[in-house]
């Protein structure tokens, strides 16, 4: 159980990161709000997946939890988008003259925040049956 909520919660953050990324290339109205849906979504499940788990106090769970968000998102996006990030065909760029693959940055972080509330729920529930 603990071991799924950590995987949420590391799944919350690479959704950060990747959501922290398109802001600065792009700043657009629906990734602003996508973004604000992530970054809350970031902020209050793993704090509860903290306080339950790993019985801590509120206030401890927020202070850790964003030293963790902000500390390794960046990272952990890095990282997930080298290995696992979603890229189109191979296109043509004309200012490079060669063939290049673009990362589709959206759907890892939606790829990323799908799997992380999954198993956020999935940890609460066999928290909630077994304990």
């Amino acid at each position: 159980m603990e071991i799924l909520s950590i995987l949420s919660t590391v799944f919350f953050y690479i959704s950060f990161g990747i959501q922290y990324k398109i802001r600065q290339e792009n700043s657009s109205d629906l990734i602003g709000a996508i973004g604000g849906l992530i970054g809350l979504l970031t902020l209050i499940l793993p704090t509860i997946s903290f306080c339950v788990m790993f019985d801590l106090r509120w206030y401890q769970s927020i202070i850790f939890n964003l030293i963790g968000m902000f500390l390794t998102s960046i990272i952990l996006s890095s990282i997930y988008i080298s290995i696992f990030g979603i890229k189109t065909k191979p296109q043509w760029n004309y200012n490079e003259r060669r063939m290049k693959r673009e990362h589709l940055y959206e759907y890892d972080m939606l790829v990323t925040l799908v799997l992380g509330f999954i198993l956020f729920v999935i940890s609460i529930i066999l928290f909630l049956i077994f304990n």
